[in-house]
């Protein structure tokens, strides 16, 4: 599923699945914190992806991240805004938040 995250688009196939993928991995991770670290994490609702309310999609997921990142020392990054017309930001969004999850992943030694 990490493999799915590294071609971010906001439409058709290509965003059903990057949405699927991203959720599945915040799921294991919310659930591996439970199990490892006994800390219950928040778990919201990115899947489908809000296109209607990016702002609402934003903070949620950034939340998880922060959450997440907080529990395991990883400096995060901030995923809160996204112009997805701006192919650059867009770019170095998708790679950033793609090393964010591998590195939550290896922190709480799941395979990938």
């Amino acid at each position: 599923m990490l493999a799915d995250l590294i071609n971010f688009s906001t439409e058709g196939e290509e965003a059903a699945r990057w949405s699927l993928a991203n959720m599945d991995l915040h799921r294991r991770s919310v659930a591996a914190a439970f199990t490892q670290k006994n800390k219950t994490l928040a778990l919201y609702t990115v899947d489908p992806i809000f296109k209607n309310d990016w702002g609402s999609w934003l903070l949620n997921h950034q939340q998880m991240h922060n959450d997440l990142n907080v529990l395991l020392g990883i400096a995060g990054n901030d995923f809160s805004e996204l112009n997805v017309n701006d192919k650059v930001a867009l770019g170095s969004w998708t790679q950033l938040h793609f090393e964010e999850h591998r590195q939550q992943l290896a922190a709480l030694n799941l395979e990938e």
